[in-house]
């Protein structure tokens, strides 16, 4: 770990300051007004997330499926019905991180790129929150809150769908 550390430090020692405020001032996203500009009578996001729930049908499952379910669960032979996790390292944590391709900024105003840029420092701490959310059955409150960011589909949004 220490060594990967130094090879880290030692490739931001080698960049100019320039040259990293400018890879740095490349991490924040921008959205242009025109994109975030809806019409006044749907700006509101419990409106907007209320539509969206009403959109998707009800769906009703009898006693008898459920229990049918659980009966042929029970009937596979050799079925480990157990989920468990188990303790990940650096390593995984940093092959996952490797593999998100999506750009989009968090809560905390950090996307990828700013994260991928502090990974040295980063990835022991991240290795041990997720270890410790397995171990103690629970998920950081931080990392379940999301922005969302309505956006028109077509440039005069009348509804909901648009």
């Amino acid at each position: 770990r220490r060594v990967k550390k130094n090879y880290y430090d030692e490739l931001s020692r080698k960049k100019r300051t320039k040259q990293i405020w400018k890879d740095l001032k490349n991490c924040v996203t921008t959205i242009s007004k025109d994109k975030l500009t809806l019409p006044e009578h749907l700006e509101d996001v419990d409106a907007i997330n209320d539509y969206f729930l009403r959109s998707v049908p009800k769906f009703q499952v009898s006693q008898n499926d459920i229990a049918y379910y659980y009966r042929q669960r029970s009937n596979i032979d050799g079925a480990d019905t157990q989920f468990n996790f188990h303790s990940v390292t650096e390593s995984d944590v940093l092959k996952a991180i490797m593999l998100i391709k999506s750009n989009c900024v968090g809560h905390d105003g950090l996307n990828l790129t700013m994260v991928t840029l502090c990974l040295p420092h980063l990835l022991p701490i991240l290795t041990h929150v997720i270890n410790f959310s397995f171990r103690s059955s629970q998920f950081p409150l931080d990392w379940k809150i999301s922005h969302v960011l309505p956006l028109k589909k077509i440039h005069n949004a009348s509804d909901y769908k648009d």
